[in-house]
């Protein structure tokens, strides 16, 4: 037997909806294969600042607030972005203020996000493959919620609070280290491709490529997602 089976890691699982369009199959293709083979968070970040900023408006506190570190991004979440499975389903939406309702087929991109955990297991050797496993699942399962639920959990500097005090000290690596692993993919999703389709909607629609505009995009997210990977011996 050449396969073996690996134990279940736990990451975060996207799914992007958008209705089924010729108009949008190219600039959402060429976002999806320019994340895999060139996306650098340096450079997209600073080459649209401004559109990025208007785009999280109404969040703009959050942003100011919240020091992203594009840099260590790249160093060391270079390859957050591993691929992704497409497909379309039939859907049916009630319209605004009305009980009238449109069909249309909704084309969906799915998205797995997995730390690089023999990297972390290389990075951080002082804890076993177990100890690293254990911990990403109180991790992910506080995040479910996103930012909510881990707040009873952690200090007033930010610090996670998991057992005694050497074990949180011990442990703090691990949480900065996850902690700005979600930061780098949520980043990408909504700054990167979320960006990449509002921009290409808004000037499709203002080249009159498009008679209308999309109105809202859903993203859905399902954070302590289990990939159980069985993989080829080298």
């Amino acid at each position: 037997m050449k396969y073996r089976f690996h134990n279940a890691e736990i990451g975060v699982m996207y799914e992007i909806m958008l209705p089924k369009k010729i108009q949008y199959q190219d600039f959402l293709f060429n976002s999806l294969v320019n994340g895999i083979q060139t996306f650098s968070f340096t450079k997209y970040f600073e080459e649209n600042r401004n559109s990025i900023k208007q785009l999280f408006e109404e969040y703009s506190d959050f942003l100011s607030s919240k020091k992203f570190e594009l840099e260590l991004f790249d160093r060391d979440y270079t390859a957050i972005f591993q691929g992704y499975s497409m497909f379309e389903v039939n859907g049916v939406f009630r319209q605004e203020n009305s009980t009238s309702f449109d069909e249309e087929l909704t084309q969906i991109v799915r998205v797995y996000f997995l730390p690089d955990y023999m990297d972390i297991y290389k990075r951080f050797p002082s804890f076993s493959k177990v100890e690293i496993l254990k911990f990403a699942d109180n991790f992910f399962s506080l995040h479910t919620n996103m930012y909510r639920r881990i707040q009873q959990y952690t200090d007033p500097s930010g610090s996670a609070r998991f057992g005694d005090s050497d074990t949180q000290e011990k442990q703090r690596v691990l949480y900065d280290y996850f902690n700005y692993w979600v930061d780098a993919v949520a980043l990408f999703v909504f700054g990167y491709i979320i960006h990449e389709i509002c921009k290409h909607l808004s000037s499709y629609y203002e080249d009159k490529k498009m008679k209308t505009v999309e109105k809202e995009i859903w993203v859905s997210s399902q954070w302590g997602i289990l990939i159980n990977r069985t993989k080829l011996q080298e």
